[in-house]
């Protein structure tokens, strides 16, 4: 299913503010189709799988809990997000009604997250990051309750994070709360063709509740933790969706950020550092 938005719409949103492109660089406008994405698969059978990477712990130190903007300066470490002040003037606040709620920008392109009712991120919009015209725009709607939850508005699997690589959106979507109240279906990554808007594969569920995942080489780095609930740090195959390695956590993580060959993961109450080693 397919929502069209008018061409005419579209560009009302990304002139209301100070342009900052030249009007001679402002590309023509041109309809933009919302992808509905069908409903997931909520439950995924198997076993994870081995090699050929492996996740190498390379220190471990307790932090005060409150002091994640000193862990952040201390290392050098930033999300790859607009700050207030650096947000681009072009950028459309709203879109199909939902508000904006994160910005992710990657090489070459930029990614906006909107959230519909102040409850998590729904739809997922890809912009050119010098023009902002919109390329595309993804609708999660289907992937927000699982079947088995009881309480839908309370459970909600918003969008997480996103990043785009190499022609393919990875996306992250879950609950913030303990794994019962979904059953055990939440916290997913799911990996999607830009091409054809098909899905090339789900992860099986809880695997990534972290704030943020990491793209490094064919890998995904994410995490999945939560009080009284197993703590583990992951490596997803790019290609498979598959678990191939991962590594327990004292406590859940929340950020996972790549600088110089390492990693460096907040948890809850211990700074970690990671090496990926083949």
């Amino acid at each position: 299913m397919k929502i069209i938005l008018h061409a005419a719409a579209i560009l009302i949103l990304l002139v209301s503010c100070a342009t900052a492109v030249p009007p001679s660089e402002t590309p023509p406008p041109r309809e933009v189709s919302v992808d509905v994405l069908p409903v997931p698969a909520f439950d995924r059978s198997g076993t994870d799988k081995t090699g050929p990477y492996s996740l190498v712990e390379v220190s471990s130190r307790p932090n005060k809990i409150t002091d994640e903007r000193e862990w952040f300066e201390r290392n050098g470490l930033a999300l790859p997000q607009y700050g207030p002040k650096e947000m681009p003037a072009r950028i459309p606040y709203e879109f199909q009604g939902a508000r904006l709620g994160q910005t992710i920008f990657g090489p070459g392109n930029l990614l906006l997250l909107y959230d519909e009712d102040h409850s998590g991120a729904r739809y997922v919009v890809g912009v050119d990051p010098r023009s902002h015209v919109i390329q595309y725009a993804f609708d999660f709607v289907n992937f927000l309750v699982a079947p088995v939850t009881e309480s839908g508005d309370l459970y909600k699997q918003s969008v997480t994070w996103a990043l785009e690589r190499d022609g393919v959106l990875y996306v992250s979507n879950g609950h913030r709360t303990y794994a019962s109240e979904s059953k055990g279906k939440n916290a997913y990554l799911t990996a999607i063709d830009l091409k054809t808007g098909n899905v090339l594969w789900r992860s099986r569920p809880l695997v990534s509740n972290t704030r943020n995942f990491e793209i490094v080489g064919d890998v995904i780095v994410t995490g999945y933790g939560f009080t009284r609930e197993p703590d583990f740090l992951y490596l997803i195959d790019r290609k498979t969706g598959e678990v191939i390695a991962k590594h327990p956590l004292k406590t859940g993580p929340d950020y996972i950020l790549e600088k110089d060959g390492k990693l460096y993961v907040r948890a809850y109450d211990t700074d970690y550092v990671f090496e990926i080693r083949k």
